[in-house]
Order: structure tokens, then C-alpha cells, then sequence
């Protein structure tokens, strides 16, 4: 499933257009939706069995890069094609070091 440039806006996982829940949360009200309405924000979003990436852009991509006026391009991953594809994830540490994600995720559980 994708989404055209008309409403309404369809929340679906980027890699398998499997439909994604959310929860909104806004003014101590929450709801849920299947659809990206126009009163949605960021800070109250909370997609449920998915991820939201996020990124302001990055130098060397033609895809998206506004020069550092804030805005960013959001994509939700549902947790099946995460799990699915997790040897393809970099982990990235508070020290911005990178590391193969599924290598620190087996460090992370020995040592707990």
C-alpha cells in the first residue's frame, strides 16, 4: 500500500506497506488513528509495534537535505521488518561511535 499526494494520509510501514496504528497524544488526550491528520504532532506520536525514523537530512543524499532549517523527513518501520532486517542496523552510542546493531544487542544481553 502507498500513499498519493491527496488526503488522507495513510500511516504504513515503509518497507512492507503493512498498516500502522498510532497513539496521539495531545493536551492529556489520547486517541488512536490509522490516518495522519492535520492536528498531529511529533512530540504527542507514538506509532504502536513500529519505530518512527526520523533525520534533517545528510550531507551526500539528493533525497532529502534542507540545509539545517529544522524540518525532517519521518518514516515509521513496523517491528516484524525491523526484527526481520536488524543485521542491515548500525548502533549508534552516546559517543557516536558506530557498531553493527545485532553485535551490540548480544553484548547488551551477557551483560545483564
Amino acid at each position: 500500500m502507498s500513499n498519493v499526494d491527496e488526503s488522507p494520509f495513510n500511516l504504513v510501514c515503509l518497507i512492507c506497506g503493512k498498516m500502522i496504528t498510532a497513539e496521539i497524544v495531545d493536551e492529556n488526550h489520547q486517541r488512536t488513528m490509522e490516518q495522519l491528520v492535520e492536528s498531529a504532532n511529533d512530540s504527542g506520536f507514538l506509532p504502536l509495534d513500529a519505530i518512527e525514523m526520523t533525520s534533517y537530512g545528510h550531507y551526500g543524499t539528493t533525497f532529502f537535505d534542507p540545509c539545517d532549517d529544522g524540518t525532517q523527513v519521518a518514516a515509521l518501520i513496523c517491528d516484524k521488518c525491523m526484527k526481520e532486517r536488524s543485521d542491515r542496523l548500525m548502533h549508534i552510542d552516546t559517543k557516536r561511535r558506530l557498531t553493527p546493531f545485532n553485535v551490540t544487542m548480544k553484548s547488551l544481553r551477557k551483560s545483564s
